[in-house]
């Protein structure tokens, strides 16, 4: 077992609170937006592609049977 001194210590956690993480008064960094209960939105990986420029076939002769 790890003494919690022993994490609280830890640079990670240099900024954090403690008496509010024991008092339950600890806001969240972020506060996910979710459609209601069941919502899988928050969890769900969003990426987007980023625009790409088009290449002539010429640029891309060099990467055939790459």
């Amino acid at each position: 077992m790890i003494n919690p001194d022993t994490i609280k210590s830890q640079k990670w956690f240099a900024n954090v609170d403690w008496m509010n993480v024991q008092n339950k008064r600890l806001v969240p960094p972020h506060f996910p937006d979710i459609g209601g209960p069941g919502c899988r939105e928050a969890y769900e990986i969003k990426l987007t592609m980023p625009d790409y420029k088009k290449v002539s076939a010429q640029d891309d002769s060099h990467f055939v049977g790459f």
